[in-house]
C-alpha cells in the first residue's frame, strides 16, 4: 500500500469516527437547565365590584324626654329626664363600589345598605311602682353609608381606612305612659350623620375577595313625637308626647364580614 493510500485511509477513518461521535453526542440529553417560568402577574385591585356583608352592632344610646308621670306634663329641655342604655343586634345587606390602584395605593368609593335589628330600651321612671313605669325603646331598622376608601396593598392583601356619609331609619316607642291602659306609641324618623372605620381585604381569586371591617356610625339626634288621638289618658290637654332628643339606636359600632365579586 502506497503512502498516499495509507494517508487517505487514515483520514477517512478519522472522519467516520468524528461523525459517529457527533451523532452519539446528539443523542445525549442536554445538560443545560430550562429557563424558569415567567413570574405570575401581580393582582390588581382596579375595577368595579358588588357584594354582601353580615355582622353585629353594639353601642350606648341616649334619650332625653319631656314626659311627666301622667303623660301630659311637657316642660323645657332643662327638665328632661335623661336615659342612657345599651343597644345591640344583627345586621346584613349589600354593597357596590369601585377601586383604582396606582402603585401600592388603592383609592376607592363604596356604598352599602344594611337591614338591622339594633335595639335598646330603658325605664323612664324606675322609682315609680311597676304599674306606673314607662319604657322607651329605640330600634335602628336599617342604615346605609356612602364612603371613600384609602388603602395600602401588598399583592392580594389590602388594608384600608374609610369614612363618609351615613343615614338610616330609626324607630322610637314609648309604652305605659299613663299606666296599664296606655297604648304603645311609636314614631319613625330618617336620620343623617357620619361614619368612619377601617379593615382588611384579601383576594381569593382574580374575581372573589373577602373582607373584615369595623365602622363607627353616628346618625345624630332628632325629635320624635308621640300622639294618642283616642285620648286614652283622658287628659285635659291634647295628648301629645314628645321625646325632645333621641339618639336611640342611632350611635353604634359595627363589626361585619363581607364577600365581593370584582369585574
Amino acid at each position: 500500500m502506497t503512502l498516499s493510500k495509507r494517508v487517505l485511509l487514515a483520514a477517512t477513518s478519522a472522519a467516520a469516527i468524528a461523525v459517529a461521535g457527533l451523532a452519539q453526542a446528539a443523542d445525549l440529553p442536554s445538560m443545560k437547565e430550562a429557563p424558569p417560568p415567567p413570574p405570575a402577574p401581580l393582582f390588581s385591585w382596579t375595577g368595579f365590584y358588588v357584594g354582601g356583608q353580615a355582622g353585629y352592632a353594639f353601642g350606648t344610646d341616649r334619650s332625653y324626654d319631656l314626659l311627666a308621670a301622667n303623660g301630659v306634663g311637657l316642660g323645657p329641655p332643662t327638665s328632661a329626664l335623661p336615659g342612657s342604655f345599651s343597644s345591640s343586634g344583627p345586621l346584613g345587606g349589600g354593597e357596590i363600589g369601585a377601586n383604582y390602584q396606582t402603585g401600592n395605593i388603592v383609592l376607592g368609593v363604596e356604598a352599602d345598605i344594611d337591614w338591622s335589628r339594633i335595639r335598646g330600651s330603658y325605664i323612664d321612671d324606675p322609682s315609680s311602682a311597676p304599674s306606673g313605669q314607662s319604657t322607651v325603646t329605640a330600634t335602628a331598622d336599617w342604615f346605609g353609608t356612602v364612603r371613600a376608601r384609602l388603602g395600602l396593598t401588598q399583592d392580594r392583601w389590602l388594608a384600608f381606612a374609610t369614612g363618609g356619609f351615613a343615614y338610616g331609619g330609626t324607630r322610637v316607642g314609648i309604652s305605659n305612659y299613663t299606666g296599664t291602659a296606655s297604648p304603645y306609641l311609636t314614631d319613625h324618623q330618617t336620620l343623617v350623620g357620619w361614619t368612619a372605620g377601617g379593615g382588611v381585604e384579601y383576594a381569593l381569586t382574580n374575581n372573589w375577595t373577602v373582607k373584615a371591617e369595623y365602622l363607627f356610625v353616628d346618625l345624630g339626634g332628632k325629635t320624635f313625637t308621640f300622639s294618642d288621638p283616642a285620648n286614652t289618658c283622658g287628659c285635659a290637654l291634647p295628648p301629645s308626647f314628645v321625646v325632645a332628643e333621641s339618639k336611640g339606636a342611632a350611635e353604634f359600632s359595627v363589626l361585619r364580614l363581607g364577600v365581593n365579586y370584582k369585574f
